[in-house]
């Protein structure tokens, strides 16, 4: 297994610290356009790729927007998933998808799950709508719904 490239690699490649490359790869401007090629043409030549993991614990954010719904072979949920995803990835997003096959300790460990910082938001699909358990999880979450 090939080892991950780190910051690390990508600062003594360029000759630079461990700083002027994190600061070159977040899009900081205060660094000199001879520091920003070093690192740009040493990370690219390493074949850098950021930690994604990494930047969501630094900026509290996963990027992530879950979908919880109960049956993922209904079509009806494949359409609105389907324009979902398209916009969600136009913001720079991704949607992860989860059934619950219509069962409530399912739905119920999904919104935990989820609730515990696993994603930015939350569309939900599911078939209980009356179960007040599922509005009073779905409240605690803190997430856009």
């Amino acid at each position: 297994m090939k080892k991950k490239v780190t910051v690390l690699d990508v600062a003594r490649q360029a000759g630079v610290s461990q700083g002027s490359v994190s600061r070159v790869l977040t899009g900081k401007n205060w660094v000199s356009d001879d520091v920003r090629a070093k690192v740009q043409q040493a990370a690219q030549a390493l074949g850098y790729v950021p930690n994604a993991m990494a930047q969501g614990l630094k900026a509290q954010r996963t990027r992530t927007v879950a979908a919880i719904v109960s049956d993922i072979s209904n079509p009806l949920h494949g359409e609105f998933l389907a324009a979902a995803e398209d916009e969600l990835r136009s913001a720079g997003y991704l949607l992860v998808v989860a059934s619950t096959h219509s069962r409530i300790e399912q739905e119920s460990a999904l919104l935990t799950l989820f609730r515990a910082g696993r994603a930015d938001g939350l569309i939900v699909a599911h078939s209980n709508e009356t179960r007040q358990e599922t509005y009073a999880l779905l409240r605690e979450t803190g997430l856009p719904i």
